[in-house]
């Protein structure tokens, strides 16, 4: 007894914590393969100075790099790679959706009753009947969900290749979402995991990711 409530407390908790988000990734670039020299630093934008939000995202997206080969570098001055990135979520969207209500269509026990008439007399009979039941669709049902639309972008520049007046990317990277959660934060972890998966993958090319947010930054 006391295995089948802890089962059933493990459950709940899973239903809550873990869900599947499945993100669309598309990348462009011009990277090669020889990472192991390749200094970055990532650069706030405006709106992000000062962010404690920013600064949390900004540790994952350098351990990622990081583990790609790429160096942080100490300054902006001895890098060779400017990182920026941008998040944000929407108000949501109003869906609704039509559900089959599943029934028994047909079959099961029957009875029957009624009277016979004959020259002799009338006469009362009853009795019941039995044919396998059949299930199928009997009505339908609406319910509505709000559906939050979750974006990650990111670009690295090259410092060195750029001026004032000729920013040269050698990456950009955009990463979509929809689901129920409606605080980016909750979600932050598998958008970026999604950003990194085989980067910086096939230029030009969106695919799609499917991670479980309780094993997101594993």
């Amino acid at each position: 007894m006391k295995k089948l409530v802890l089962t059933f407390i493990l459950a709940v908790f899973l239903s809550g914590c873990i869900a599947n988000v499945r993100s669309d990734v598309t990348r462009f670039h011009t990277l090669g393969t020889n990472t192991a020299q390749k200094t970055f630093v990532v650069v706030p934008y405006e709106d992000q100075e000062g962010s404690l939000e920013f600064k949390t995202y900004a540790a994952v997206v350098a351990e990622k790099l990081s583990a790609f080969g790429y160096q942080l570098a100490d300054s902006w001055e001895n890098a060779d790679y400017a990182v920026f990135f941008q998040y944000g979520i929407d108000n949501g969207t109003t869906v609704v959706s039509s559900n089959p209500i599943y029934g028994q269509t047909g079959g099961g026990t029957t009875y029957t009753s009624g009277s016979l008439n004959s020259l002799d007399g009338s006469a009362t009979y009853s009795g019941t009947s039995y044919t396998s039941p059949s299930f199928g669709v009997v009505g339908t049902s609406t319910s509505t969900k709000t559906v939050y639309r979750r974006r990650f972008t990111l670009n690295i520049t090259d410092i060195k290749q750029s001026t004032q007046d000729n920013v040269v990317d050698v990456f950009q990277g955009k990463v979509t979402s929809d689901g129920s959660s409606n605080t980016f934060a909750t979600v932050s972890d598998c958008l970026i995991d999604a950003m990194f998966k085989d980067f910086p993958g096939e230029s030009g090319k969106t695919t799609t990711v499917n991670t479980l947010s309780g094993e997101c930054k594993k």
